[in-house]
């Protein structure tokens, strides 16, 4: 059986509520997660959407926090139609090209690669 992966987005929450869905997170897909943005995580393993929503919310508590949980498409040719940009492109993609798929490279994201990989002036 494959991975089923899922999107986690939480909003509203505090740095112990988010250090909690870290926490969980880690434990309940130890090999399958990705964390680079605040608040977001991508996460893979045999819960669904359901599932992952109930363990959240016992992170998350009272108060004004709220989590989106979305599943990501079953076929692997369908996941890996995802784009990045940003720092440290290289280190942050290899995850998501090894889980996900790897998602299609323009010539000025090919670029924007090989810069990240040259030393830092300054």
């Amino acid at each position: 059986m494959s991975t089923s992966f899922y999107v986690v987005i939480v909003n509203e929450a505090s740095l112990l509520q988010i250090n909690r869905v870290q926490e969980l997170l880690k434990e309940k897909a130890p090999a399958h997660w990705w964390h680079h943005f605040a608040n977001a995580w991508i996460v893979g393993g045999d819960l669904n959407a359901a599932e992952w929503r109930e363990r959240i919310a016992l992170a998350l508590e009272a108060g004004p926090a709220s989590a989106l949980v979305l599943r990501l498409p079953g076929d692997p040719a369908e996941r890996s139609d995802w784009s990045y940009y940003g720092i440290e492109m290289n280190e942050r993609i290899e995850w998501l090209d090894d889980k996900l798929g790897t998602a299609p490279r323009t010539a000025a994201s090919r670029m924007r690669a090989a810069a990240d990989r040259q030393p830092r002036k300054g």
